[in-house]
């Protein structure tokens, strides 16, 4: 990406823990290191407990401080950084909404422009809580634009803000991560998975196909959560293999090593796991959520409905030819290489930084 002088405060969490939005936003440091952005961070990454396992309980006292911590940090960056502009990452719950719109607040009061990104499908995460819709809405209508991760959530938000400029923007990888070829296996030996062992993530499902293809490994690579016990997932069946969590380059190995990348999730925003298969070379079979079927086209995998046991199992019989795997292996590549690496999407996101200080401006 050329440089670029242009002061961006990017609120967002980092690891740990790790996760899409998380990870999105360290690499979006990391990169703006040497060249691009010169980029102040407000962390909003969760604290206490929440923070160090898998566990969803929440404690008032940890999201009190946490909430704090975040609204001094802006207040800090907006005196210390003067941005030109903000980009604040929101995974749109009922909850961090209104952290979320009190930071916009904020951020209007001092006249600092700002974008807000939904890293999630929106409606999925909002549509139970008639006060977070609102607050999104308002928070929507004050910011320059909404950058969203998928067409559902596209339209969604056309929706319900009326005058809110929004926009689709996709994830990232490095150039680097991304195979030039990806050696094919006649047979079918290994499907893998990569991500929290939870339920939303279709593991239920994961589990009963792996029991129709016996002869099949079935890996799963992630933290185990509080939805299965160690124990029990190693008694289901013999054929499934648990990984455990692992580090970017074992992940890698992982995904070189396996055939296809069996991902039922019930609900994603643009999903980093499937965007890392991809750039393997992995055909993949995934549900028809957030932007899997924008990434996919119908040609760089199988996309069947949410719980459908019966659909994952058909594509898996789908995926015992050769020809198709190779074919799919070859087309996700391709789409990564020409739509998806970092170099692309940072000179979108420069392209639109410049266009809204203007406005801004002028």
């Amino acid at each position: 990406m050329e440089q670029r002088d242009i002061k961006v405060m990017l609120i967002s969490p980092i690891p740990p823990p790790a996760g899409g939005d998380s990870t999105w936003a360290y690499k979006y440091l990391k990169y703006n290191e040497k060249d691009g952005f010169n980029v102040f961070h407000v962390n909003t990454s969760m604290v206490g407990n929440r923070a160090l396992s898998t566990s969803d309980t929440i404690r008032v006292q940890d999201e009190i401080k946490r909430c704090f911590r975040i609204w001094t940090g802006i207040f800090k960056g907006i005196r210390k950084a003067k941005p030109d502009i903000v980009h604040m990452n929101t995974n749109c719950s009922p909850r961090g909404i209104v952290r979320d719109y009190i930071s916009g607040i904020i951020l209007k009061c001092f006249r600092v422009p700002y974008i807000i990104h939904c890293r999630c499908n929106v409606e999925d995460q909002i549509s139970s809580s008639n006060l977070g819709i609102k607050l999104l809405r308002r928070l929507a209508d004050n910011s320059r634009r909404v950058l969203v991760q998928n067409s559902f959530s596209l339209a969604y938000m056309k929706k319900i803000c009326k005058r809110a400029k929004v926009e689709f923007m996709p994830n990232y990888i490095d150039a680097e991560y991304v195979a030039d070829d990806k050696k094919i296996n006649r047979e079918l030996q290994k499907v893998l998975y990569v991500g929290h062992i939870r339920k939303t993530k279709g593991i239920d499902e994961y589990i009963e196909v792996a029991k129709k293809f016996p002869k099949v490994s079935f890996l799963l690579a992630g933290p185990i959560t509080d939805d299965y016990s160690q124990e029990e997932l190693e008694n289901i069946s013999s054929n499934i293999v648990l990984l455990g969590s692992m580090d970017g380059e074992a992940v890698k190995e992982q995904l070189d090593a396996a055939d296809v990348f069996l991902f039922p999730s019930y609900t994603e925003g643009f999903s980093n796991a499937i965007l890392e298969a991809m750039s393997r070379g992995l055909p993949i079979i995934t549900t028809r959520v957030g932007a899997n079927e924008d990434m996919l086209e119908g040609k760089g995998g199988c996309l069947v409905e949410t719980k459908d046991t019966e659909g994952l199992i058909a594509s898996m019989e789908r995926m015992k030819s050769y020809d198709l795997r190779k074919s799919m292996s070859q087309w996700n590549i391709h789409k990564v290489k020409s739509s998806y690496v970092i170099d692309e999407v940072m000179n979108r996101l420069g392209e639109l930084y410049e266009g809204i200080i203007y406005e801004k401006n002028n």
